[in-house]
């Protein structure tokens, strides 16, 4: 499972030059490639503090300069959680995620969750909460949660079950077959004519 959060901070208090970040169980991160602002990779590696589990990751980002006091920054930090922990498949079709973010210690003014099935697969249902929206492309569908002024005292856990068809790994390898078939029939009748 590939995640990617994105931060617009902005600072309201003492200046700061870095922030500490708690990944969800299991996370695993790059510091080389999964931290980045609007300028690209940041000048120092983030630090990490492994955890596994049943500890979380905790990421260091070290800002370009000082944040001082009502200067906003963006970034983003991105890393992978393990399928097997985070997904539970009921039947030969039937899926569930199953995700609480680790709990943190400001406010958050507004907090928006994405949530990109797999090509193929349709939202079925999701609890404690309704989607905002719904967003259905050809093959991919993206379910969307808002939140507003988010403190560490929320309970934000996450339970969405979604409809995925085994066949469905082998779409893109049956069309490029097929693809291949068409053209080589087509090569077979030109050179008869």
């Amino acid at each position: 499972i590939h995640l990617s959060d994105s931060y617009h901070i902005t600072n309201k208090g003492f200046d700061i030059s870095s922030v500490t970040i708690s990944l969800p169980l299991g996370a695993s991160f790059n510091p080389e490639t999964g931290a980045r602002d609007e300028l690209g990779s940041f000048r120092e590696k983030p630090t990490v503090q492994e955890g596994n589990m049943t500890a979380p990751t905790n990421v260091t980002v070290q800002f370009r300069e000082a944040l001082m006091k009502d200067i906003e920054i963006k970034f983003t930090v991105t890393y992978s959680l393990p399928w097997k922990e985070y997904v539970n498949q009921h039947n030969w079709r039937d899926y569930n995620l199953g995700f609480t973010f680790e709990k943190f210690d400001w406010t958050i003014r507004k907090l928006t969750v994405a949530i990109t099935l797999p090509e193929g697969a349709e939202f079925q249902s999701s609890k404690p909460l309704d989607p905002c929206s719904i967003e259905k492309s050809v093959f991919q569908e993206t379910i969307t949660y808002v939140f507003s002024n988010i403190t560490s005292f929320y309970d934000l856990d996450f339970d969405v079950t979604y409809r995925y068809l085994v066949f469905w790994a082998s779409f893109y390898p049956t069309l490029w077959m097929g693809v291949l078939v068409i053209v080589a029939c087509a090569i077979v009748l030109l050179w008869r004519a």
